[in-house]
């Protein structure tokens, strides 16, 4: 988390205590259960984004994903009242898919 350093964190309701997630100014916002099931997920994001969204994003095999996705999306229109039309995709981001660089101790010690 401090490596993205996200302005809000959406919980389900039932995590718990979040605490350990402290990071200067992260809002958390808890939200019921039902926003994290995979029906309602995938419901909100075939009206954001249409039938075969799980395909065009890579979600089709992933649950998990497509669950957290759908709670955003959800959150989202709760508090920006439908002002999403700027939102048209899904990109996921594994670091798999990143080189990650590190200085050599010949820099550091400079």
């Amino acid at each position: 988390m401090a490596r993205f350093r996200p302005a809000e964190c959406l919980s389900s309701a039932s995590s718990g205590d979040l605490s350990h997630l402290s990071l200067d100014g992260l809002n958390v916002q808890k939200l019921d259960e039902p926003s994290f099931s995979l029906d309602n997920a995938r419901s909100a994001l075939e009206a954001q984004f249409g039938q075969g969204w799980a395909e065009r994003f890579r979600l089709a095999d992933k649950p998990l994903a497509s669950r957290a996705s759908g709670a955003i999306l959800q959150y989202l229109h709760q508090s920006h009242f439908d002002a999403l039309g700027h939102i048209n995709e899904i990109r996921l981001y594994s670091s798999s898919e990143f080189m990650v660089l590190t200085r050599s101790r010949s820099e550091t010690s400079s």
